[in-house]
C-alpha cells in the first residue's frame, strides 16, 4: 500500500508542478488554453447529454459508483488507525503481547554490545508467536564474515527464544562494512 500511495502523490506532485509551470512561463496562454479545455469539454458534455439522455445519466451513475468504488476503498485505508505490529508471547501461566518495535530496539541493543559491530537496524515482522528478522549490521572491514555471522545468529537466537520467549522464523543477515578510515576514527574514539 505504501508503494502504491508514493505512486499517487508523485504523479500529482508531477502534475501540479508542470501545470504551475506552464502557469508561470506561460501565463495568459495556459489559461487561454484551460478555458479552451473546459468550453471543448462543457460542450461535449451538452451535446451528449441531449443526444442520450437516458445512457448519459447512466453514466453518471456509473462514474459515480466507479468513484466511490474504487476511490472511498483508498480514503479509509489512509484515515483508519493502524495498532503497531504485535507479536504473541505464550507462558505457562498466560499470554502477552509485545510490538515489533520493541523485539527491533532490544535486539539492536544486544548485537550493538558485540566485538567489531558499529551499528544494527533491524526489520522485523510478526505472524501471530514468530518473528521474521532481517538484520543489517554495520561492522569494522576486517572481521571474517562466516564467524560473525555465526555469532550475530547466535545471539539473535538466544535473545528473541530464550529472553523474549518468541519463536524465531526467517533470520536475515545484510553485513556492510564501514570503510576503512571509519574504522580508525571508530579506534580512537574507544580508546578516549
Amino acid at each position: 500500500m505504501h508503494g502504491l500511495n508514493r505512486l499517487i502523490v508523485f504523479l500529482f506532485f508531477l502534475t501540479l508542478f508542470v501545470c504551475l509551470l506552464g502557469v508561470a512561463v506561460f501565463p495568459f496562454g495556459a489559461l487561454s488554453l484551460a478555458q479552451q479545455i473546459v468550453s471543448n469539454l462543457n460542450e461535449t458534455l451538452t451535446q451528449a447529454y441531449y443526444d442520450f439522455g437516458p445512457q448519459f445519466r447512466l453514466g453518471q451513475v456509473l462514474v459515480v459508483v466507479a468513484a466511490a468504488l474504487v476511490l472511498i476503498p483508498f480514503i479509509w485505508l489512509q484515515v483508519r488507525r493502524t495498532r503497531p505490529a504485535t507479536v504473541r508471547v505464550q507462558t505457562n501461566s498466560g499470554a502477552a503481547t509485545l510490538t515489533a518495535d520493541s523485539v527491533m530496539r532490544r535486539l539492536a541493543w544486544h548485537l550493538d554490545q558485540l566485538a567489531d559491530v558499529v551499528g544494527v537496524t533491524s526489520e522485523v515482522k510478526a505472524h501471530g508467536t514468530s518473528v521474521d528478522i532481517k538484520l543489517n549490521v554495520r561492522t569494522t572491514p576486517d572481521i571474517e564474515v562466516p564467524m560473525k555471522t555465526e555469532e550475530i545468529l547466535a545471539v539473535t537466537r538466544e535473545v528473541v527464544e530464550q529472553r523474549m520467549g518468541l519463536r524465531l522464523g526467517k533470520v536475515e543477515v545484510q553485513i556492510d562494512h564501514a570503510p576503512y578510515a571509519e574504522r580508525a576514527t571508530i579506534e580512537k574514539g574507544s580508546a578516549r
